[in-house]
């Protein structure tokens, strides 16, 4: 095994990811060209001497980095690299769910990020100000990959593992593999991470000056219907469902 063909295997799982979700693996280039667009247009802010501009000027830039770090994941979970993208996705719903939480609590935003003594708050507190539950639900999962806790689910093949008395032997995943369920996971916080920041944006700007565009306004628009759409269809998980409803829409 090497580099070369690591790269052929990330092909052909780029071929299957493309035959199992179809129109929908396309579709999440479109909604990021689109997030690309929207950051020309935040309007004015508030002064940055204050609790509110404080907020805004952090949120700016945490938006205008989310559309690479999102871009980097979709491309990692094209090519079946899960444990790639995991880590990335975690990263962005940890800035999306910091800017929920100091878009309520704005006076709080600048000792948090200047690290000032005792002004860090934790992100368990930030996701359970914002939807209880969320943080065991769906960021301790992330966690745990990121970590490397479950990274054996990623490069072992489980469902040809076989048993001979004591001895558990798990066939190694060489390359990259398409994997359904794994492929879902990632699609699935993909899609929850991108609906968040997208229909934020305007909450978090109320000054923005996106209508004065109309071909972007109505590109968001668009964006923010198919991705409620395939949120509504694709987040199977009941118990996730309702908390990362509760975090993205408004």
């Amino acid at each position: 095994m090497d580099i070369d063909f690591v790269k052929q295997t990330e092909e052909q799982a780029a071929i299957a990811t493309r035959a199992a979700f179809g129109d929908t693996a396309l579709g999440l280039n479109s909604i990021i060209n689109t997030w690309f667009k929207v950051q020309l247009f935040p309007g004015e802010r508030e002064p940055v001497t204050s609790d509110q501009g404080s907020f805004q000027s952090y949120a700016y830039f945490h938006c205008l980095q989310s559309p690479y770090t999102l871009l980097s994941a979709v491309e990692l979970w094209q090519r079946a690299l899960y444990v790639e993208a995991s880590i990335l996705l975690r990263h962005s719903l940890e800035a999306f769910v910091q800017l929920r939480y100091f878009e309520k609590h704005s006076e709080l935003c600048i000792n948090h990020v200047t690290e000032q003594p005792k002004g860090r708050v934790r992100f368990q507190t930030m996701f359970d100000d914002v939807v209880p539950g969320l943080y065991d639900v769906a960021y301790r999962n992330l966690s745990k990959i990121a970590h490397g806790n479950m990274v054996f689910g990623f490069r072992g093949d489980m469902s040809a593992s076989t048993s001979q008395g004591p001895q558990h032997t798990v066939p190694v995943i060489a390359g990259a593999q398409f994997e359904r369920n794994l492929a879902m996971l990632v699609h699935t916080f993909l899609i929850i991470t991108m609906l968040g920041f997208l229909n934020y944006y305007q909450r978090f700007f109320p000054k923005n000056t996106i209508a004065e565009n109309a071909a972007v306004a109505e590109e968001l628009s668009e964006a923010r219907r198919w991705l409620e759409s395939v949120f509504e269809h694709n987040v199977s998980d009941p118990i996730l469902f309702d908390a990362a409803r509760s975090l993205v829409f408004i």
